[in-house]
Formats: C-alpha cells, sequence, structure tokens
C-alpha cells in the first residue's frame, strides 16, 4: 500500500480525502492478493502433492544405499584385549558410494518446469484485470489470456532457466542434511540401524530452507513451502513481463499483511517506493518472493490517463 504523507497541518478535507485513499489503496492490496492467491493456490496443492512423492522415493533410495554399506567392530587402535571397547568402523568404498550418491535435480526440475508454465498464463491474466481495475475498467476474469507477442517462447524459455537455476537448491539442502546427519552418527559410533533413523528423521522433519528464513517444518510443510515458493516466483515474473509488455514503467513491493511479510527483506523492498519495473529490489529480486514462502507481491503503476492497447484479450 503506498498513499501519500499526510501533513500535521493538514485541514479537514485533507485528512477526509487521505482515509479515502487509504481504503482505496487497502482494496487495491486486497484485489491485488485475491487475483494472485487465485492463480496460485490450485498450481501449489498439485505441485506439493508431486513433491511429496519425490521426497518418498528419495528416502527409500538413501535408506537402500545405506543397507549396503558394510561396517565391523575392532578394537581401538594399541589395544591388544578384546574385551575393550569396539569402534564402528565403515567400510570405505560402499560409505564414500553412499556420501557421493546425491539426490538427483532432475524429477524437481521436471516438477518446477510444469509449475512456472501452469502459473504464467494465470499470472498475465491477473496482471492484465489488476491493471483495468486500476483505471476504472473491470474484465471479466474468465476472458482469454493477453495477445502478448512472444509469450509461448518466454513462458517455455522462461520456466526451463528457472527450473534449473532453482531446483539445484532443493536437492542441496537434502544433501547437506543427510551427510551432516551420517557424520553425526559415524563419530557417535552409532550402526546402520541407527542412521537409517537418523535419515527418516530428516524426511520426516526437514532442517531450514535454503535462504535459512524457515525453522524446521515436516515433510509435508517443506513440500507446501517449496511450492508455494516457486508458483510465486513464476507469478512475479510473468508479472513483470506482463508490465513491460504494456509499456508500464514503473512497479512497487506491496506486503501480505502476514507475518511473512514483516522480516526485514520484505519491508526494506515496500520502503524503496516505485522503481523502475526492471529495477531489482534490495533483496536482489526483481518481483517476488524475497524469501521462501513470501506472499507478498508486486504492484505495476499505472500513468494517469493511461489505457488498455486495443485487443490486448483474446477471446
Amino acid at each position: 500500500m503506498c498513499v501519500p504523507v499526510l501533513a500535521r497541518n493538514a485541514s479537514a478535507v485533507d485528512v477526509a480525502l487521505y482515509e479515502v485513499r487509504v481504503r482505496e489503496a487497502q482494496l487495491a492490496d486486497a484485489t491485488l492478493h485475491r487475483r494472485r492467491d487465485r492463480v496460485i493456490d490450485p498450481v501449489v496443492n498439485d505441485t506439493a502433492a508431486a513433491l511429496r512423492l519425490v521426497f518418498r522415493a528419495e528416502e527409500k533410495r538413501v535408506l537402500e544405499l545405506l543397507s549396503m554399506v558394510k561396517i565391523h567392530k575392532v578394537a581401538e587402535q594399541g589395544a591388544g584385549d578384546w574385551n575393550v571397547d569396539r569402534t564402528t568402523v565403515y567400510d570405505p568404498e560402499t560409505l564414500a558410494l553412499l556420501l557421493a550418491a546425491g539426490i538427483s535435480v532432475t524429477a524437481y526440475e521436471a516438477i518446477l518446469e510444469q509449475t512456472y508454465l501452469a502459473v504464467f498464463p494465470g499470472a498475465m491474466r491477473a496482471t492484465v484485470s489488476d491493471v483495468a481495475w486500476e483505471i476504472g475498467r473491470r474484465p471479466a476474469w474468465v476472458i482469454g489470456a493477453p495477445r502478448f507477442s512472444g509469450v509461448a517462447t518466454w513462458m517455455r524459455d522462461r520456466s526451463i532457466q528457472f527450473s534449473r537455476t532453482w531446483a539445484p537448491g532443493i536437492t542441496e539442502t537434502t544433501n547437506k542434511m543427510i551427510r551432516n546427519q551420517l557424520i553425526q552418527g559415524m563419530r557417535a559410533g552409532e550402526g546402520t540401524d541407527q542412521l537409517a533413523q537418523r535419515i527418516r528423521n530428516v524426511y520426516a522433519e526437514s532442517a531450514k530452507t535454503v535462504k535459512g528464513n524457515v525453522p524446521g517444518l515436516a515433510i509435508q510443510d517443506r513440500a507446501e513451502l517449496i511450492a508455494r515458493t516457486e508458483s510465486s516466483r513464476g507469478y512475479g515474473a510473468a508479472r513483470i513481463e506482463s508490465g513491460i509488455k504494456l509499456g508500464l514503467s514503473e512497479k512497487e513491493w506491496v506486503l501480505s499483511g502476514t507475518p511473512y511479510s514483516y522480516v526485514d527483506v520484505c519491508m526494506e523492498n515496500a520502503n524503496m517506493g516505485r522503481i523502475p519495473v526492471s529495477e531489482l529490489f534490495v533483496s536482489g529480486d526483481q518481483a517476488e518472493p524475497a524469501h521462501p514462502n513470501c506472499l507478498c507481491g508486486t504492484r505495476l503503476i499505472v500513468p494517469e490517463g493511461w489505457e488498455l492497447p486495443e485487443g490486448l484479450m483474446a477471446a
């Protein structure tokens, strides 16, 4: 929400006009987020379900690899009495196989690519609806996608680019958690049964996400967090592309009003006010999300007197 600052010596008329602007801005923010959720929510559900299946398949694969690791007990070095405590030693070849066997990123790339492709068209429709709302026109939600030139190619290329950029972070997080748990267990002299339980715990209670803004989550929550974050990323990218194709030149960050929007980076983005549409916010992002589970949005600034191009919407 962006409204002018009210002067201390403002007249009653100025105060009344200010209150009207505040209400209008609040309504605009609510409309923006409502359209955004309408596009994102169905995609989040589908993506989260697909991610959970991959997580379960991963867990099974890692446990199978762990079952192949050979261990044996030996006395501590220099101790000749076989009654002394034994220490667990892992066969170096099978252990190396487990530690080096990173989770494949291919499945995640495929899921995220479909996520972005599912979000892009709805995001572009919602963007045009938001812009139309700003100038007092309200095209029906069911109206077809905007007739932007080159949009099919843009969607294909951007979905591939985003999936290759962001999917590795999912596997990197999981692999790091697995390695850390295995190393801790080995140092404690644990056997494969105990290590297997550590692996199950990794998938049952996933640790921090890539950017570290969200505490430990159950696997179902982690799947939804990734799904919502990446759906939001696709939505924001399509929104900015739509603004560029519409010829709009400015944008601003709109806080969601949820606890997630009051992290420092979102507040800093909002405090930038209006910036050029192609410029990055303080967070380093061109649009939402600024962090995992970010529910904020980006508003395109419509100049006074601006009109939607004729023939923009396809029936």
